[in-house]
């Protein structure tokens, strides 16, 4: 029996989402968003990080504290909002 799930992060209004896609998104349909446009920002998140050159996937070699930051980011998202694929050039997965 797994233990459930922390409620950290839980929207304040419940939220009904769809079934994860694993749909390729290109890097052109991902420039179509704000400062981390294009990019993998997965390092600016985990650094709390708003300067473009932060907006790279690279994020293995951070810190423990930056990772479990990061992963906060996930849970965030993630109750929020559907998952609609993956980034095909991806190299971080």
């Amino acid at each position: 029996m797994s233990a459930p799930e922390p409620k950290k992060f839980e929207p304040k209004v419940p939220v009904q989402l769809n079934p994860p896609k694993n749909d390729p998104i290109s890097v052109e349909e991902l420039s179509k968003c704000d400062v981390f446009a294009g990019k993998d920002a997965s390092r600016a998140l985990a650094q709390s990080s708003l300067k473009p050159e932060d907006c790279r996937a690279e994020w293995q070699d951070l810190g423990e504290k930056e990772k479990t930051v990061l992963n906060d980011w996930f849970s965030f998202f993630s109750k929020r909002y559907n998952i609609v694929g993956t980034v095909a050039a991806a190299s971080n997965l």
